[in-house]
């Protein structure tokens, strides 16, 4: 998880001293890739806030509870 937050930490520099060039240059190709950076960003956001949540410990009513509720999402998937 550490390092996660140090890829994070890298990638928000790296595309913010990357927008900024690109805009005092007038590159158009590196302020796009800074946006494209940005959401990369945000991915690994979301990971972060994936591996927090996932952290709790399970027990078996939340086992079965999440096991219904894959059962109900593929039987809506399916034709009738």
């Amino acid at each position: 998880m550490k390092i996660l937050v140090l890829l994070i930490s890298l990638n928000v520099a790296c595309s913010t001293a990357e927008l900024l060039i690109g805009l005092l240059s007038g590159r158009a190709g590196l302020v796009s890739d800074a946006f494209h950076l940005t959401f990369d960003c945000g991915l690994l956001t979301f990971s972060l806030f994936a591996m927090a949540a996932s952290w709790t410990k399970a027990n078996e009513s939340t086992l079965i509870e999440e096991c219904r509720n894959i059962n109900t999402f593929t039987k809506q998937l399916l034709p009738k």
